[in-house]
């Protein structure tokens, strides 16, 4: 009878402990988070603004009982400073060896944990070389750690950065597999249709009839029109919009069995080698991206990704991707 017990408690420990993870996004003061449907965090620190450079440390962890978390450096000068091969990490003013930029930027198991024991303190981060020093801030460390700890159940564990306790890391939600979505690669990739050719016409023409003007945000007569043939009688169509930075674009599913209907499709982005792509340039301080991307199953496009590179904080592109969403996508081809 102990032993049916002990196993009911187990049971109930990996019920209680199961996690589902639907991807987040947090943002204060100088800091930013972004926790994706596997449970991995990563989370950045950033400079201050307008001190002339831009400067981010990136830490990630996967989910999952006492995962280790990984840090990586990002540094850009600007009036065409070049950077130095290496930099040397400081803690208020205390040498902890050097960070190889022209090794990957990424901080030793050492470095990483001296950091994460000050970071949400006053303490004065910094990396130099020579007499320049380049700092990040602490604004905003220990409430973006805090959603970290929460977000990944270890909350009030030892292993956490800033919600620590005495719970069992056992009982740490364990990481999850990517989504697995099964994609209809197209006959042949999408075509830009030439502005006035008899295929151009003919989609415009299509358009023009089953789409109301109230469901576009500009007229279709400006719009880039590109087509792609998925199979079993089934067309992608694709009207995009260029603006200053970035374009636009609206999607639809033509069906030869119903030639008379348009599904509107909720993707976005250009259509190419069976995934549709929007890379989105923020504006600010260093341009940044936000990255979504769909995939058709056969029957609509489906979102297969959710990323960006972070804030806008002097760093051209921003630093390494920050998902929300992610899956395993592979395709299957039909007739």
């Amino acid at each position: 009878m102990r032993h049916i017990r002990l196993i009911i408690i187990a049971l109930s420990v990996a019920v209680f402990s199961a996690h589902a993870f639907e991807g987040t996004r947090f943002e204060h003061k100088d800091w930013y988070l972004a926790c994706d449907n596997t449970g991995t965090c990563r989370a950045a620190g950033y400079a201050p603004a307008a001190l002339g450079y831009g400067m981010a440390i990136m830490f990630s962890r996967e989910a999952g009982p006492a995962t280790q978390i990984d840090a990586k450096l990002f540094l850009q000068l600007n009036d065409g400073q070049a950077l130095p091969p290496s930099v040397t990490f400081l803690i208020d003013n205390q040498d902890l060896g050097p960070i190889y930029i022209d090794k990957g930027s990424q901080l030793n198991a050492i470095q990483v944990q001296a950091l994460l024991a000050v970071v949400t303190t006053n303490a004065v981060i910094e990396v130099g070389a020579g007499r320049q020093r380049w700092g990040i801030s602490g604004h905003g460390a220990s409430a973006v750690f805090r959603k970290m700890d929460e977000y990944q159940g270890r909350s009030n564990t030892p292993f956490a950065v800033v919600a620590k306790g005495s719970k069992l890391e056992s009982q740490v939600s364990p990481a999850k597999a990517p989504l697995r979505l099964a994609a209809q690669a197209p006959l042949a990739n999408g075509v830009t249709l030439e502005v006035g050719s008899a295929a151009y016409n003919e989609v415009l023409q299509l358009l023009t009839t089953h789409v109301a003007a109230s469901e576009l945000d500009f007229e279709l007569q400006s719009a880039s029109l590109e087509t792609a043939e998925l199979g079993e009688g089934k067309r992608f169509i694709g009207a995009c919009w260029f603006m200053a930075y970035n374009a636009l674009c609206n999607h639809w599913l033509a069906d030869k069995n119903r030639p008379n209907q348009l599904i509107a499709l909720g993707s976005d982005g250009f259509y190419d080698d069976g995934m549709a792509r929007q890379d989105r340039k923020a504006r600010g301080y260093g341009d940044c991206w936000e990255n979504q991307a769909w995939v058709f199953d056969g029957q609509s496009m489906v979102p297969t990704l959710i990323s960006s590179t972070g804030p806008c904080r002097g760093i051209a592109g921003g630093i390494d991707p920050m998902p929300t969403y992610i899956t395993d996508v592979t395709f299957s081809f039909k007739q």
